[in-house]
């Protein structure tokens, strides 16, 4: 019963990290995050199947059974740790990758990238932010070229686009193409990404390893009990 509501916990924060966290990923260089929580989703769908299949094993004393599912329960607690660690190792890396790493995604991948303007402009509209450091990097950019060019410019009778629109605190087409926009975000996304990715993977990181040791605690307890009643 334990390694099923812990399956299910593991399975649930996997999935909801997936659905809802892993657009970021495609703003860092790094695979270390999605790895994780590939990683996590994987132990808990294991958890929720060895349930089942120790069941069976008990039901039928099936000795090859019991055998494969307590290696598998090992392999379980390996993969669960190993998501731990690197969770909070990529915690101390990420500030120094996004530092090195985001302007520069931004800058050269924005517009041209789905991936990468799809989760730009999320993070965007979710946070009010504008950037990476500051909305001025935008000038910078590949996109920034791109949509003043003097083809482009002439459409919109040579206003310049200086940031996306959703930078925009009141978000509608052309609000970003002012000289002194007044109506944008000033401050850069990179806190904002910096902080989503640490508390993710603190959350993923106290988990995997809080539920690890619940399940080396829980195994260890019924062997004691296994070895009193055989030899007591």
């Amino acid at each position: 019963m334990i390694r099923t509501f812990a399956g299910f916990a593991v399975l649930g924060l996997g999935i909801w990290s997936l659905c809802y966290k892993s657009d970021y990923a495609s703003l860092l260089t790094s695979s270390t995050y999605i790895v994780t929580v590939y990683l996590f989703t994987a132990a808990g769908v294991l958890v929720l199947f060895l349930g089942i299949f120790g069941c069976v094993g008990l039901y039928k004393e099936n000795r090859s059974c019991l055998l494969l599912f307590t290696f598998s329960l090992l392999l379980i607690f390996v993969i669960e740790a190993v998501a731990g660690v690197l969770s909070y190792i990529y915690c101390e890396q990420i500030d120094r990758e996004l530092k090195q790493n985001f302007q520069q995604t931004l800058m050269e991948r924005y517009g041209s990238d789905e991936t990468v303007t799809k989760a730009t402009d999320r993070l965007h509209e979710t946070h009010g932010c504008c950037g990476a450091e500051m909305f001025r990097d935008w000038r910078n950019s590949t996109w920034y070229k791109t949509v003043n060019s003097e083809a482009q410019a002439k459409k919109r009778d040579g206003k310049i686009q200086q940031v996306p629109d959703v930078c925009c605190r009141s978000v509608k087409p052309g609000c970003g193409r002012r000289d002194h926009p007044s109506n944008i975000y000033y401050e850069g996304c990179l806190p904002v990404l910096r902080h989503e990715i640490q508390e993710q993977e603190v959350i993923l990181g106290a988990v995997a390893l809080g539920i690890s040791a619940i399940e080396v605690n829980y195994s260890f307890m019924k062997l004691m009990r296994q070895i009193v009643t055989n030899f007591l």
